[in-house]
């Protein structure tokens, strides 16, 4: 931000540096035609109160009235977590009258955490990073160089990945973010629900700089891991695929600071995949929420629709890594539905029994037959035991088209804990629905697929939004072979989470 004391109206003021220069000098009156401003490497929190600051600056008209809206704006970066990694940059624009601002992050080494919508592909996901930021001074460009850890909710388990991103892209215009990301990831790899996953991806991705706007280019090898007894269904898609999609996300974020963050959130991805590779598939996942202050509480409702159509051949079995899931009371709106188990909703198939060759044990039992001289004789004979009943295990397969809405009222709990921990009592009630096939009559098949809990619970917030406690859920429509479960863990991460 402009540095030096602050200007007194009509006088001379210094746009950079401590020490007078006259030949530096402006006055504070000077008029302002246009200011340009980008919000360059910053994200969550950050990023969200550099786009508010970047929206009163623009308004200035002078300089005297630029110098104290940034003003304004360092100090409030200052009362947010990691505010101090902020720099705000002032520089003349190439025209008279035009001014150029920039919000980055200062260049040094550190530590990121990202939780919730703070992630490039906005999952339900707890993001540790070791970051190493690049100066901009003397007119360099600016980069970043990250190596990632991501651990998921849901079924995800987790992410290694280097993150290389320069902010600015010179031949593209100051206006594009461009970063370069490379990653190996697995998922239930024990296999304990269903079949594991693992791959590997290179991607780069342009965004505008306040991040509204993505555009991401990826390449991805992964490999499906069944198990033993794994149904027909499982197996009917690609055990490997190669991958290459283009990708389109839009975000606005409208909610305000603060521990709550109450406001509108509006977000949509768009992918389209099958230039290269063995997928082609169109997918399409749009999420919705909002929320605000009710009954001296917090109330927000959110609402969901994902979509994935294949290409190629319109019979094609979506690959499974590109499925949708739902149930369980971890991770984002779009997937969660309490009262049912993690991805415990949707198609089904029967699981195949363990092959077992060996004979069933016999038991020995007395016999009684006519021998010579019709004299009753007794022996010893062996006789097989009775097969025991087979237990029917299904493999929730996922779907082609989900659907999902939540309501959810939030009360402070006025019971002081020891560490400033603060209760709060949740009720909630979800419904959804997942099918397997997109058709022309797909609002029936949602319809008829339809599943709704209701419950309650008790937990703290988590910083920046979000939620962990302990909640009890009554699934009110069910249908045959959705695994409930009543009492689970509530674990999200964003107040739209």
């Amino acid at each position: 931000a402009p540095q030096g004391s602050s200007p007194r109206p009509g006088s001379p003021m210094e746009t950079a540096g401590s020490s007078p220069d006259p030949s530096r000098l402006v006055y504070a009156e000077t008029p302002v035609s246009d200011v340009h401003v980008s919000v360059e490497g910053l994200r969550g929190g950050l990023r969200s109160a550099a786009l508010a600051a970047a929206e009163t600056a623009k308004g200035a008209r002078t300089l005297k009235s630029l110098d104290q809206r940034l003003r304004g704006a360092a100090a409030s970066f200052a009362g947010l977590p990691e505010g101090d990694s902020v720099e705000i940059e002032v520089s003349p624009g190439p025209q008279k009258g035009l001014i150029n601002v920039a919000f980055r992050q200062r260049a040094g080494c550190g530590m990121a955490v990202e939780s919730g919508l703070g992630g490039a592909h906005l999952d339900p996901t707890l993001n540790l990073k070791v970051e190493q930021v690049t100066s901009a001074e003397g007119g360099r460009l600016p980069w970043r160089l990250g190596l990632a850890g991501l651990a998921g909710l849901g079924r995800e388990a987790g992410t290694a990945s280097v993150q290389v991103a320069p902010f600015r892209t010179p031949a593209l215009g100051s206006s594009v973010s461009t970063a370069f990301e490379f990653a190996a990831s697995g998922a239930n790899l024990l296999r304990l629900n269903g079949p594991g996953m693992r791959g590997q991806l290179g991607a780069v991705s342009f965004s505008s700089p306040s991040g509204e706007h993505s555009l991401r280019f990826e390449a991805a090898h992964r490999e499906l891991l069944p198990t033993e007894g794994s149904s027909d269904a499982v197996l009917a898609g690609p055990l490997r695929s190669t991958k290459t999609s283009v990708s389109y996300r839009v975000l606005r974020d409208e909610r305000q600071e603060g521990g709550d963050r109450l406001g509108q959130l509006r977000r949509g991805t768009f992918e389209l995949a099958g230039l290269l590779g063995d997928v082609a598939l169109a997918k399409a996942d749009c999420l919705w929420g909002y929320s605000r202050r009710l009954l001296g509480g917090t109330w927000s409702v959110s609402a969901a629709l994902g979509l994935a159509v294949p290409l190629a051949d319109k019979e094609a079995t979506i690959p499974w890594e590109d499925r949708f899931f739902l149930g369980g009371a971890l991770g984002g709106p779009s997937e969660r539905l309490p009262g049912f188990a993690s991805c415990g909703v949707g198609p089904t198939d029967t699981r195949k029994a363990a092959s077992n060759s060996a004979a069933l044990p016999g038991q020995l039992r007395q016999v009684f037959r006519f021998g010579k001289d019709f004299q009753t004789e007794t022996g010893m004979a062996a006789a097989p035991e009775a097969p025991l009943a087979h237990e029917v295990v299904l493999d929730h397969i996922g779907g082609d088209a989900r659907a999902s809405v939540e309501a959810k009222m939030q009360w402070p709990v006025y019971v002081p804990l020891a560490g400033g921990i603060h209760l709060q009592w949740l009720i909630f009630g979800a419904a959804g629905s997942l099918v397997g096939r997109v058709r022309p009559r797909l609002a029936q098949d949602l319809a008829e697929g339809l599943r709704a809990s209701v419950g309650a619970g008790i937990g703290a917030p988590l910083p920046g939004g979000g939620f962990l406690g302990v909640t009890c859920a009554h699934p009110v429509v069910s249908k045959p072979g959705d695994a409930q479960q009543r009492l689970q863990l509530w674990l999200s991460l964003g107040s739209m989470l």
